[in-house]
């Protein structure tokens, strides 16, 4: 027996030995994080830790390092790869051997171990065995020596050499993946019982590449690391201006984190996403900016107008979707559907399986184990619901008042949000009504708030409306209209294929500015412009944005109001006739509804958002007939949208008539003379209306708070500086806030102004109705500017 064989003999003998020492097995699989203590690394007689102390002691490796990157690639499950699937990299097996033309690690390693590749496609033992080839094969051609019970972290430059990344901060994140993994230990139970571990231990992270140092901030959102994509794998836009963003889509990788991410730098690809998450524990890189175009919906449509979430994980493995992975998406699509006033329900924030047409293959990801009924109640912030009114409560009032078939209301048992589900049959028009019904919300603080109306799946074998008009109504009236697609919500349930299948789902009404106490309600009636359809009436959602707190969307306390339209009586109304219900194959609608036209302002303005009686629509006017600001791609103005640092500049720059300026040399590290905004930025930069940060950005897609606007108007026309002399206006600006004096001046000049609590909200976004107001004055003001 030569040397070689003796010492693998010694390993195998070591090895059978400690896993005799194995304590008692958990049955259930545990996360990564989960340190284990058992000195023991494979499960004794099982086919697959046999596979892989073989493959370590046949090629010299520590068998607790192949075990991590076979974890961190497929968490140890060969059906987990890519073909087919999301990213689609070419990844194999439970090793993720690649088969691209670019990169053929499956032909390499099935040729090391002399076997065909599509044996380590279907064989888990050949899989491990030939990853274990390869990485010898790499680490000997790199002359690189280290004994496999050296110190674990001199083996980083042999993980790096099996990562094939391209971009050395990918090396670095997939190099902090393998060893997170060795630090934590864990414990994973296979599909058919086996329990793979491998025991924590002490790892000298400094001496390993840190992320951080490789991988800045995201500029769209800082807590994210910024990777870009290659630009072969995107289109370059200019979003929202050239094109609406109203889509966020739900994928997975069918890889790892790092494999994703490197495969979005490899220019053969020819995909791309916007966001890339860890499952472990919800890291996130961001590799194509939000107003780019990434390549990930696989319809052209989609990509345009949506913005692509890919998460680490594999459709057929539950294991992959962690409470981590779930907290970090929620909040980064939080922040999205707030910055592009996306709705959040499951009409917009949708998976790829449900996009339609897509090109083949098609895909089926987030998969059957995604659960999008907890994820969307983590995106809506359900645990801070201020109330919940449901059909059942004294808070509801249906109109007939009795409810049974003689009144035209009809009961569906069993709705999927704990109580019964009224409906009713629609109407063409107001003259045939007879049936709606009010909810009257008890709000514990007056502030802005998300509501939300409850469409239950029930299949009674009758269309439901695509047409609900909710109205939402206000102490003070200005009161607002928001059309619901019930059908869409119901039709595509039993086809999503994700957790919440053929359950009810919440949708997006809007996000209004609610007194406390009970005068505020939402109303639904039975005209929706088609004839016998199913109107749903059940729960109303009401959630707080901020903790209830107002913020910038709100409509401030001295905003003229409106009269209301559509004040209910709460009183039943009496038929003339008894209707008679249609049967369960009702006829098509006799109607065809036309939605409701708007009088155009000046200049020809006619926004569907934005009709005549709405409290900014005269600033707006205004603005729209000098080309100060404008609608969206979608032929809608977004009143409540925010307005981000690039968008502002152009706005000031426009009412302040100043020639733009082009300069060779950008003044902003971030503002290259190729933004869309660059020249914009720089002019009123060049007047001193509005400066950078600290580092030299200016970080354009920032959104502009309500302090900074004060101070930019104020600084725009260089109006004299005012100091009350009775003190602070606000309870939240006092003094020695950064912007006191600029706020003050604004508000002297009346372009500003607070909350009815005597409230400002300095830190608060502005939305696009509020701007238009503030600029308008601003352009009108009776200060007289100093020379």
């Amino acid at each position: 027996m030569n040397k070689s064989k003796i010492n693998r003999t010694l390993w195998l003998l070591i090895g059978m030995l400690a896993l005799l020492l194995l304590p008692g097995q958990s049955s259930a699989a545990t996360g990564p994080d989960q340190a284990v203590s058992n000195p023991a690394t494979v499960a004794p007689s099982g086919s697959l830790g046999g596979a892989f102390f073989s493959a370590a002691v046949q090629y010299n490796l520590p068998v607790d390092l192949l075990l991590a990157i076979g974890y961190d690639e497929s968490h140890l499950t060969q059906a987990n790869y890519a073909d087919g699937q999301d990213v689609g990299d070419g990844g194999y097996g439970v090793m993720h051997l690649i088969e691209r033309s670019d990169n053929n690690t499956l032909d390499q390693a099935a040729a090391l171990i002399g076997q065909s590749p599509a044996a380590l496609k279907s064989d888990a033992t050949l899989n491990i065995k030939g990853a274990a080839a390869l990485m010898r094969s790499l680490i000997d051609n790199q002359g690189i020596s280290v004994a496999a019970d050296a110190p674990i972290e001199q083996w980083q430059a042999a993980v790096a050499a099996y990562s094939e990344a391209i971009h050395p901060g990918v090396e670095t994140l997939y190099l902090q993946e393998i060893y997170k993994l060795l630090h934590t230990g864990f414990r994973y139970t296979t599909s058919n019982g086996e329990v793979l571990a491998v025991a924590a231990r002490s790892i000298n992270f400094a001496a390993l590449p840190q992320v951080a140092t490789a991988a800045p901030a995201s500029e769209d959102y800082p807590p994210a690391h910024w990777v870009p994509a290659n630009s072969a794998n995107y289109s370059v836009a200019n979003r929202p201006n050239d094109l609406s963003i109203d889509r966020i889509v739900i994928h997975d990788t069918e890889s790892s984190y790092a494999s994703a991410i490197s495969w979005f730098q490899n220019p053969n690809s020819q995909v791309s996403a916007h966001y890339v998450i860890r499952s472990s524990d919800g890291d996130m890189t961001q590799m194509v900016y939000n107003h780019d175009i990434a390549w990930h919906a696989g319809n052209w449509t989609y990509n345009q107008h949506a913005i692509g979430i890919e998460h680490e994980g594999h459709v057929n493995d539950p294991s992959y979707y962690t409470e981590a992975m779930y907290q970090s998406s929620a909040a980064l699509v939080r922040n999205l559907t707030d910055r592009y006033g996306i709705p959040r329900d499951r009409l917009h924030i949708i998976s790829h399986k449900e996009i339609p047409n897509q090109a083949p293959p098609p895909h089926t990801d987030p998969g059957p184990y995604w659960n999008f009924t907890y994820y969307m109640s983590l995106v809506r912030g359900d645990s801070s619901a201020d109330t919940v009114v449901d059909n059942l409560d004294t808070a509801f009032h249906p109109v007939p008042t009795t409810v049974d078939q003689a009144h035209n209301w009809f009961t569906a048992t069993g709705s999927t949000y704990g109580s019964d589900a009224y409906s009713t049959y629609s109407v063409a028009d107001q003259s045939q009504s007879t049936n709606y019904a009010v909810w009257r919300p008890s709000i514990a603080t007056a502030g802005s708030y998300d509501i939300y109306a409850y469409i239950p799946y029930v299949s009674n074998g009758n269309t439901d409306t695509s047409n609900a008009v909710y109205t939402v109504g206000f102490s003070g009236g200005n009161n607002q209209q928001v059309a619901i697609n019930q059908d869409a919500f119901t039709d595509g349930l039993a086809g999503w294929g994700e957790q919440d299948s053929q359950q009810g789902q919440w949708a997006a009404i809007g996000r209004f500015y609610l007194d406390a106490g009970t005068t505020n309600y939402v109303k639904l009636t039975d005209v929706t412009g088609e004839t016998g359809k199913n109107v749903w009436f059940d729960a109303m959602r009401f959630i707080p944005v901020n903790g209830g707190q107002p913020t910038a969307t709100a409509t401030p306390s001295n905003t003229p109001a409106a009269q209301a339209t559509d004040t209910p009586t709460d009183t039943p109304v009496s038929a003339t006739a008894t209707p008679v219900p249609p049967t369960a194959t009702s006829v098509p609608p006799t109607a065809t509804f036309a939605p409701p036209t708007f009088t155009p302002g000046v200049c020809g303005m006619n926004f569907p958002d934005l009709p005549a009686n709405y409290w900014a629509y005269g600033y707006i006017n205004q603005l729209y007939c000098q080309a100060i600001m404008s609608g969206y791609n979608d032929g809608l103005f977004h009143p409540h949208a925010t307005m981000n640092r690039a968008q502002f500049s152009k706005i000031v720059t426009l009412s302040m008539g100043w020639p733009l300026i082009n300069p060779s040399h950008q003044t902003f590290t971030d503002v290259p003379p190729s933004h869309w905004a660059y020249q914009y930025i720089e002019t009123v930069a060049s007047h001193g209306a509005i400066t950078g940060y600290s580092d030299g950005s200016f970080h354009p897609g920032y959104n502009v708070t309500r302090a900074e606007i004060a101070i930019t108007v104020v600084r725009a026309h260089n109006w004299p500086r005012i100091t009350p002399a009775s003190g602070q206006t606000f309870s939240d600006v006092p003094p020695s806030y950064w912007a006191y004096v600029p706020i003050e001046t604004a508000v002297s000049a009346g372009i500003i102004s607070g909350y009815g609590d005597g409230t400002f909200h300095p830190d608060a976004y502005s939305s696009r109705d509020q701007l238009a107001r503030i600029i308008y004055k601003s352009m009108n003001v009776g200060v007289t500017p100093t020379p």
